[in-house]
């Protein structure tokens, strides 16, 4: 096996996890205010929601791990 093969392979695993996982979806971003912005994509309801607070997600987190 080639070394670009392993690489290769091992995007792949990244790739089948990032797109084909349950789990949500978090990035963080600066608005041009200098806040931030938290976006979430919930792959099991297909929403993209957007939070002002890490709180904010961690809450939406709990709320959906209980439904």
């Amino acid at each position: 096996m080639f070394p670009g093969d392993r690489l290769q392979k091992l995007w792949n695993y990244f790739v089948a996890i990032w797109w084909y996982s349950d789990e949500p979806r978090i990035t963080e971003k600066k608005d041009r205010d200098g806040n931030w912005i938290y976006h979430v994509y919930d792959p099991l309801s297909h929403q993209h929601l957007m939070f002002d607070s890490e709180q904010e997600v961690r809450v939406w987190l709990e709320e959906r791990y209980y439904e």
